[in-house]
Formats: structure tokens, C-alpha cells, sequence
């Protein structure tokens, strides 16, 4: 099996199961979660777990990894998340699209 094709069968339950679910949650983040530094730090490293599978799957279907955007750092931390979040998010949809997937 090919390893685009071995991406292509198993990328929709990654997607659905693993990726997607954490991004929502980082866009989703509230202000009361914030506040909360143990789950700051919890989502920003599962944020960075997410980009690292992110990374592989295009390195594995041979796509250029865009140059990371991350929001300044005098933006509040919940605003650089929810960015960071978004730029995974097209990213993902980027791989989904080369695969003909949506």
C-alpha cells in the first residue's frame, strides 16, 4: 500500500477523531479557561501534538509546510491559541484538498 493511499484511508477518523476535536476546542477557548494556566498549557501542547501530525502528513504527501504565522507575543495567550488553531485548521483542510477528501 501506498503511502498516500495508507494517508487517504485512515486521514478521515485522524481528522474527525484526533485533529479536529482539539482545534475546536483551542477556537472555543473562553475566558474562564484563560485564566486557568494547567489548561493553557495542556491545550497549547495538545495544539503542538496536533501540528506535529500535521507536519507528517504533509512531509509523507510531499506538500511545502507553510512558514508558522504565530500571533505577536503581546497578544493575550487565548488570542494566540485561537490563531494558531485557525492556521492548523487550513493546513489540515489544505492536505484534506490534495487528497480529493473535503
Amino acid at each position: 500500500m501506498s503511502t498516500q493511499s495508507a494517508i487517504t484511508n485512515r486521514l478521515p477518523d485522524l481528522a474527525r477523531y484526533v485533529l479536529r476535536p482539539t482545534l475546536a476546542e483551542a477556537r472555543l477557548i473562553t475566558d474562564k479557561h484563560a485564566c486557568d494556566a494547567a489548561y493553557l498549557d495542556g491545550l497549547a501542547e495538545e495544539l503542538h501534538d496536533v501540528e506535529v501530525k500535521i507536519a507528517a502528513l504533509e512531509e509523507a504527501l510531499h506538500l511545502d509546510s507553510p512558514a508558522a504565522d504565530d500571533a505577536p507575543l503581546d497578544r493575550p495567550e487565548i488570542e494566540r491559541i485561537r490563531c494558531r488553531s485557525s492556521q492548523l485548521s487550513c493546513r489540515l483542510r489544505r492536505i484534506e484538498e490534495s487528497l480529493g477528501r473535503r
